[in-house]
Parts: structure tokens; C-alpha cells; sequence
């Protein structure tokens, strides 16, 4: 990333529907709803955390996964971060997502 000049900030962050690819997903009632398609899915952030994983490692800091997954309550990104990251043992919490199959299907489904 840094041989290319890109950095976080200059990423188009949110949630993607994974049905037509829009980043106007929403969370309301524990879901996430596509404005986009009228789509409801549970996990969508998942592939969100893993595509951050592969491009800038597995250390996910607080501070830049609210503004990742477009969450402003602390309890919501604790409870989304909880299920799908590991905490981090060091002070200012870092999470790290290890998993990436869920992004290795993502990306199978949109170049089939």
C-alpha cells in the first residue's frame, strides 16, 4: 500500500452489500439494510473487516474501526468487533481479524 501512495484515509470506508455491491448499508434492528436493494444481512461487516485485514494487516484499531464500519455506538462495535476479531492485549485495544475465507467467497461470487 505504501509503494502506491494509498492510504486509509483515502479509502471509500462502510459496509458493502454483498448483493449489489452498493455501500449503502445501515444498521437497524442487529441487521444491515441495502438502501440500495431493499437487501437484510447479519454479517456484511464481516467481509469489511477482512478486506482491512488484507490490505492494511490483521490489527484493527478502535478509533479507525468505527469510522471502517460506519458505527458511531461504542456497545454496537464492541458487540460487532467481539464476534468476528480477537482483542488485541495491549492498552488502547487493537483488534485483529484473522479469518479471511468469508472474503476469498466475496470475491469467488463477483468474478464468476
Amino acid at each position: 500500500m505504501a509503494q502506491y501512495g494509498i492510504t486509509a484515509e483515502s479509502l471509500r470506508l462502510g459496509v458493502t452489500c454483498p448483493d449489489c455491491r452498493s455501500r449503502s448499508l445501515g444498521r437497524k434492528n442487529r441487521k444491515w439494510h441495502c438502501s440500495g436493494c431493499d437487501g437484510v444481512f447479519i454479517d456484511a461487516h464481516e467481509v469489511a473487516l477482512q478486506e482491512y485485514a488484507v490490505l492494511f494487516g490483521e490489527e484493527l484499531p478502535t478509533h479507525f474501526a468505527y469510522r471502517l464500519l460506519g458505527v458511531e455506538d461504542k456497545y454496537l462495535l464492541y458487540r460487532l468487533l467481539e464476534k468476528s476479531a480477537m482483542q488485541g492485549d495491549k492498552r488502547g485495544k487493537r483488534w485483529i481479524v484473522p479469518r479471511r475465507e468469508l472474503l476469498i467467497e466475496y470475491f469467488g461470487a463477483i468474478y464468476k
